[in-house]
C-alpha cells in the first residue's frame, strides 16, 4: 500500500505523536473503544516498521484491535508517516507512569504525562518571548523553525528542510539563542529537537524572534 518512507527517525516519531493525539485517540473515543478516554496513558514505542503500544488495560488473550479497528489505525498512521508503520502490537504495562526528564529523548512518540492538547501556539508565543539574538542571520535562521511537537519534557522544532535546521548551528548566535530561550521557557536544562519536515513545518506555528 505504501512505498518505503523517506522520513527520518525524528519526523516519524512526530508525525506519530501527532496522529495519536490529533487522529487515533479522538477515534478511540468515538468508537467507545476499551481504549477510549484511557489513550492517554498508553506509552507508544516505535520498533523498526511496528508501533508497540503499552496499555493501562489488560487485554488478556483478547485482540483489543480486531473488528477492523487495526486495520484503521494503521491507515491513520501510514497515511501520516508514509508507510513507517505496518503493524501494531500491544501489552499491558501495569507498572507505567510518566518518563522522568533525563530519558526523554528526540525519538520518544508519546507516553503517560504527555499532552493530549499540545497547544502549540501556546509554546511558539511562550518561546518567541524569550528569543533574542544579536544578529539578523540568527534571526533568520530561527524564524524558520516551526514548534511541531510538545511533550511533558521536550519540544521539537522542524525547519522545512536539511538545509534550514542544520542553519541553526551553521549560524553564529543562532544555537545559543534558542539554547537560552527554551532553557527560560522550560525552566530547566533545555530538552529540544530541531530537525527537518516539510509537510509538518508548513502546518505548525513559526518561531520570531527578536533582533
Amino acid at each position: 500500500m505504501y512505498g518505503r518512507s523517506a522520513l527520518g527517525d525524528v519526523a516519524i516519531a512526530v508525525r506519530l505523536r501527532r496522529a495519536w493525539v490529533e487522529e487515533v485517540g479522538p477515534f478511540l473515543d468515538d468508537i467507545d473503544h476499551d481504549l477510549a478516554r484511557l489513550w492517554p496513558a498508553t506509552h507508544l514505542r516505535r520498533r523498526g516498521l511496528v508501533l508497540d503500544l503499552g496499555t493501562p488495560v489488560d487485554f488478556g488473550l483478547g485482540d483489543p484491535f480486531g473488528d477492523g479497528v487495526g486495520e484503521t489505525i494503521l491507515r491513520m498512521l501510514g497515511s501520516a508517516t508514509h508507510g513507517a508503520i505496518r503493524d501494531l502490537t500491544w501489552h499491558h504495562n501495569a507498572a507505567m507512569g510518566p518518563p522522568t526528564r533525563q530519558k526523554a529523548g528526540r525519538l520518544d512518540v508519546f507516553a503517560p504525562g504527555d499532552p493530549v492538547d499540545m497547544k502549540l501556539e501556546q509554546a511558539s508565543a511562550a518561546i518567541s518571548k524569550r528569543l533574542r539574538v544579536e544578529s539578523e542571520a540568527a534571526a533568520e535562521a530561527l524564524g524558520g523553525l516551526r514548534v511541531a511537537a510538545v511533550g511533558r519534557h521536550m519540544v521539537w522544532l522542524a525547519a522545512t528542510d536539511d538545509r534550514a535546521a542544520k542553519a541553526i548551528g551553521t549560524t553564529p548566535g543562532a544555537a545559543s539563542g534558542l539554547y537560552e530561550a527554551v532553557r527560560k521557557w522550560q525552566k530547566a536544562t533545555p530538552k529540544y529537537c530541531t530537525y527537518a519536515d516539510e509537510s509538518i513545518a508548513a502546518n505548525s506555528p513559526a518561531l520570531q524572534p527578536t533582533f
